[in-house]
């Protein structure tokens, strides 16, 4: 199924609801970066058999990474952070659509939150590239999660300025130009011991990303540059060469010890 494809129940556009279903989000980076989390996240058998699983996501944007996981897994409720009120308020209309009374998200710093009681998974995608002191931040996480619990991880590499462009990279925040898996070890506990990692959007991915970002995004949004970036979507799934020195992206998953 693609990612996102649940969007297609939101719109009264029937051409809406066949794209939706047929190509997901129309992001391509979302499709890369989400990927190896769901990859890993379904060969849990932990989450199928377990009674409820909760959830915590710091930087949710619109919730994506959280609807994925809610759809996959019915026992799943989840919680959600993020500072912006857009991404927030799109996020609950969508909960409230398809996941009523499993997910809950607040317009909120992420970073200065009181994490509380103990949870099954933390996500963090694509955020601690945002944050002033993510070695701080990663403390706080453990204390919050369960032994045996899950710490989910998205970060950019260092190869991400060179292909999706400096004046992007610097457009979304990122307050470093990347990690590798050496790095991100370093901010992370003791009590946190590493059980997966996997780079992704490697040289073909990371092509067609520079095609998107730098060019198609720039362009008027008409109906066939619309559909041009909608063909990136499939054909960027043949992911070939990752590594760390061939991609963009880098998933790593952490359980609490």
């Amino acid at each position: 199924m693609p990612i996102g494809s649940y969007t297609h129940r939101l719109t009264r556009s029937p051409i809406k609801r066949v794209l939706n279903l047929a190509f997901g989000m129309s992001d391509l980076h979302s499709h890369l970066r989400l990927r190896p989390m769901l990859d890993y996240v379904e060969g849990l058998s932990t989450l199928r058999t377990s009674g409820r699983t909760q959830a915590l996501e710091l930087g949710c944007g619109g919730g994506i990474n959280l609807f994925e996981l809610a759809q996959r897994f019915p026992s799943l409720h989840g919680l959600g952070y993020d500072l912006n009120r857009s991404a927030i308020t799109s996020a609950r209309e969508v909960a409230a659509r398809l996941f009523p009374e499993r997910l809950i998200f607040h317009e909120a710093d992420a970073c200065r939150q009181d994490l509380g009681s103990k949870v099954d998974i933390v996500l963090l995608i694509d955020f601690l590239e945002h944050v002033p002191d993510p070695k701080g931040l990663m403390r706080r996480v453990s204390g919050c999660v369960r032994v045996g619990g899950q710490v989910l991880i998205s970060v950019p590499t260092t190869r991400y300025p060179q292909v999706f462009g400096r004046e992007f990279h610097k457009a979304v925040g990122h307050l470093v130009d990347g990690y590798d898996l050496t790095t991100l070890n370093a901010l992370v506990p003791k009590d946190l011991t590493l059980a997966h990692h996997r780079y992704s959007t490697g040289v073909l991915a990371s092509a067609l990303c520079a095609l998107f970002y730098r060019v198609l995004r720039r362009l008027p949004d008409s109906v066939p540059v619309k559909l041009l970036r909608l063909c990136t979507v499939p054909a960027a799934r043949v992911d070939f060469f990752n590594g760390p020195n061939h991609s963009c992206s880098l998933f790593a998953a952490y359980k609490k010890v």
